[in-house]
């Protein structure tokens, strides 16, 4: 994971390290891409619309 900085965002502590378990990891983009995916439907899905901004 540490290769990507992709990768590294979203899966790695900020100072590089991983989460152990029982450690709460927050994914704040996807919860924004399932509350809009909620919101409008599958049309919301993979659209490209820049209006589907989170």
């Amino acid at each position: 994971m540490a290769k990507f900085a992709s990768s590294r965002k979203y899966f790695l502590k900020p100072d590089g390290s991983t989460y152990q378990e029982g450690e709460i990891l927050v994914q704040k983009d996807l919860a924004k891409t399932l509350r809009l995916i909620a919101k409008q439907g599958p049309v919301a899905y993979g659209t490209g619309d820049p209006r589907n901004e989170f």
